[in-house]
């Protein structure tokens, strides 16, 4: 029996102890990019859409969009580690409830950003992933 959406996101999500800004610097290189997009390639649509708007750009397309959100957005970032708090389902969505914790490059201060993402299937395959800098943007998209 092929593993729930709820499994499939549960199997992608970092510990928290991986530092996804040294991971993510490390994809930057594009051999590693493509080994990466391979191993994801029978979970992602070729057509999927990452829509993030607080990175100054609102939509990545295709598996190489989420890496180069993911580098967008850690961009600024000296360390980032993703803690989960909560997975559930939703319909043809997953919602990942988030509390990840990271030190900005500028500063020496460790600090907490809450907040969510929701993964949406078709055909058992992740076609969008929305992700959300804020509790309340989260609970907000939650809510519909």
């Amino acid at each position: 029996m092929p593993p729930s959406n709820v499994e499939v996101i549960e199997g992608l999500m970092p510990d928290g102890e991986t530092d996804l800004a040294v991971v993510f610097r490390d994809l930057e290189d594009p051999e590693a990019a493509a080994e990466a997009a391979g191993e994801l390639e029978p979970l992602l649509d070729p057509e999927l859409e990452v829509v993030a708007p607080h990175t100054g750009r609102t939509r990545y397309l295709g598996p190489f969009g989420l890496r180069d959100y993911w580098l967008d957005w850690l961009r600024p970032w000296e360390s980032y580690f993703a803690g989960i708090e909560s997975v559930t389902a939703d319909g043809d969505r997953v919602l990942v409830r988030s509390c990840d914790r990271g030190i900005r490059r500028d500063s020496d201060v460790e600090v907490e950003v809450h907040g969510g993402s929701a993964w949406t299937f078709r055909d058992g395959r992740i076609v969008r992933i929305e992700f959300f800098p804020s509790s309340e943007a989260f609970e907000a998209a939650a809510a519909t």
